[in-house]
């Protein structure tokens, strides 16, 4: 059937009750507060809306404590309970789910619901009043805070109405000017401020008729005794509709104390950072952040830095590179004015190396002090103080070194005399033999066959050759330890050379039975000191013959570009490839002592006698198989 037509056969008492129902319908709707009915046990019967965010089947048949906080239960119980007993109104205040699960404030009144004379259910009406609380909060808390400021700071109050030229104090404005009375116009309160600061208020004053701000004013007022006292004025214009300043309001407040108190910091201040700067000690203020507030000139001089370098820089900035003695890094936590701030306890001479913006490092006793304000539990900052040790430390160091340097040389005599007095021991038991042998032998015969006397000769020769061999490396010893080995460098063709050396060898050789082979160019001119190259050449040849008897020798002679090569090659008992540096220093052998006899000096002499003539001597070699030793001389042309 049309809607309309279903109108038209409603009765009018039936089309008043659906037009009635749809109006309380409406109102219900668009009410903002939340309107409940609730049955005895506290279920939700009906709700004009839902809460935002809420699905409203959630809602009907739930119990009301689901939407009420738990600290809240207790008093919406009681008041339910209350109303269901008498069947008075009554309400009360609860947090509550508000829009989205925000927990919100809320005021609810209850009503019974009567049917049949008894009370079958009750009425919510709930009332959002988080903004009507937080307005109280607010004005509670300004109320609280005017209150007490004005009960603890001592402040008076004043107003002036510009229109009348009238001004009002309060009793403690009173007090501050030690009248009676307030002065009756503007022009009497300005001859109460000092001579030399009444143009100063004036102008503020003027400022803030003109521009509506009023800054804050300090000023002295001469007293009725003649003594002055320090002031501070703050106030505020107050406007009329037309926006004209007509009144300005404001307090007043002593701060005489406070100026005292400033001048004494800032006497001290100024004695402080006079002492400061003038100490050679570096001064530094750390905060308790790790932030450097402030630094002495010292400071800035012993680190390298400038003031504002260092200001505002942190103390476990990377940049400074911090390390301990032993060169491991200062972790963050543990530089003195943090370690000072964390555990209360002073630190004192502890070593620092701090580098530089240069490049260098400088090194710093440091002494860090707590700086703990009254009433405080924890420090709130530290001063740090240190001094530049670092020619101390590097005298220390070359002291040490020094030392170290005569221990080591002590150690080398004394085993350079053990070795020497063996090694001349060795050559010279065999010559006092031979010699006794000889004397023995001249003493039986009056002529001896030179069969019987050669022998014994040869023998003495050879021995007396080993110890001239000795003295001469003793002595290169002394000029190479003090500075006085003489390089004469020329151009020496080294073919020739090598046969002259190799030719002085030959009865060494022969008697070892080691075969030379000797590969040369037509020429090798290099460029170096004659006799010190033969004296290479000799003791490469005599290490060749000790290492290798009975085996074969090769030297070769090769050009090669800016250089000449010489190339000593044995097949003795060869060198592990892990004592091929070690055999280049003083008193070191490849093979033990015991077999292989020498002072351990020839290889370290070899090589100070071709670096000093600017050459390099190396070693090619395993065990087993020969070495072989190559020099490189500067090449020379012509």
């Amino acid at each position: 059937m049309p809607r309309e037509n279903v109108a038209q056969n409603l009765s009018p008492p039936a089309e008043l009750e659906q037009s009635a129902a749809a109006f309380l319908r409406s109102i219900l709707e668009s009410c903002p507060d939340f309107i409940v009915l609730l049955s005895p046990d506290g279920r939700i019967l009906f709700i004009n809306h839902p809460v935002e965010g809420m699905d409203l089947e959630r809602t009907i048949e739930a119990s009301v404590f689901e939407f009420i906080a738990p600290e809240s239960h207790d008093r919406a119980r009681s008041c339910f309970q209350r109303v269901l007993a008498t069947g008075q109104p009554a309400s009360f205040e609860s947090v509550g789910l508000g829009p989205y699960g925000r927990w919100t404030n809320y005021e609810t009144r209850v009503g019974p619901v009567r049917h049949g004379g008894k009370i079958v259910g009750l009425t919510l009406i709930t009332q959002d009043v988080s903004q009507r609380k937080d307005l109280e909060r607010t004005l509670r808390n300004s109320r609280d805070k005017l209150e007490l400021a004005i009960a603890s700071t001592g402040i008076g109050l004043w107003s002036w109405d510009l229109e009348t030229d009238e001004i009002t104090w309060d009793e403690t404005m009173r007090c501050l000017f030690e009248r009676e009375q307030a002065p009756s116009s503007y022009a009497e309160y300005l001859a109460l401020i000092h001579p030399d600061d009444r143009a100063h208020v004036h102008e503020i004053v003027q400022r803030a008729i003109q521009t509506g701000n009023y800054e804050s004013c300090e000023h002295r007022v001469i007293l009725p005794d003649g003594s002055t006292v320090w002031l501070c004025a703050r106030g505020r214009p107050v406007h009329d509709d037309n926006g004209r300043v007509v009144r300005l309001i404001g307090g007043t407040r002593n701060i005489s104390e406070q100026k005292c108190a400033e001048e004494a910091l800032r006497q001290s201040e100024e004695r402080y950072r006079s002492l400061v700067s003038a100490l050679e000690e570096g001064v530094i203020m750390q905060a308790a952040d790790g932030t450097f507030v402030a630094c002495n000139a010292s400071a800035e001089r012993i680190l390298g830095r400038s003031g504002s370098q260092i200001k505002g820089c942190m103390a476990n900035d990377p940049r400074w590179g911090a390390i301990h003695e032993d060169g491991s890094p200062f972790p963050p936590d543990e530089t003195p004015a943090t370690r000072a701030m964390r555990t209360g306890v002073p630190q004192r001479n502890v070593i620092m190396g701090v580098s530089r913006p240069d490049g260098s490092r400088v090194w710093i006793s440091v002494n860090a002090h707590p700086l703990v304000r009254s009433g405080d539990r924890h420090p709130h900052a530290a001063v740090v103080s240190f001094v530049d040790i670092t020619e101390q430390r590097q005298a220390a160091a070359e002291r040490e070194r020094l030392l170290a340097e005569e221990r080591e040389a002590r150690r080398i005599r004394d085993e350079f005399i053990t070795i020497a007095s063996h090694e001349l021991r060795t050559p010279l038991t065999p010559v006092l033999l031979n010699l006794q042998r000889l004397l023995a032998i001249y003493r039986r015969e009056a002529a001896p066959s030179a069969e019987t006397v050669l022998p014994k000769l040869h023998t003495v020769n050879r021995q007396i050759e080993r110890l001239h061999r000795l003295i001469e490396e003793m002595l290169d010893i002394s000029r190479i330890t003090r500075g006085k080995m003489r390089i004469e460098r020329e151009k020496v063709d080294l073919v020739p050379l090598i046969d002259e050396v190799v030719e002085r060898f030959s009865e060494h050789l022969a008697r070892s039975g080691c075969a030379l082979r000797v590969l040369e160019p037509g020429r090798a001119v290099a460029r170096c000191d004659r006799a010190r190259t033969e004296q290479v050449v000799s003791s490469l040849l005599s290490n060749a013959i000790k290492y290798g008897p009975g085996k074969p020798i090769e030297i070769t002679i090769e050009v090669v570009p800016a250089s000449v090569r010489i190339r000593v090659k044995d097949h003795g008992i060869g060198i592990a490839p892990d004592d091929h540096e070690r055999i280049f220093q003083r008193f070191e052998r490849a093979a033990s002592d015991r077999n292989y006899g020498g002072l351990g000096l020839g290889l370290w002499i070899t090589r100070q006698v071709v670096e000093a003539m600017d050459g390099k001597i190396g070693v090619e070699s395993r065990l087993g198989d020969g070495a072989a030793f190559v020099v490189e001389l500067p090449g020379a042309s012509g």
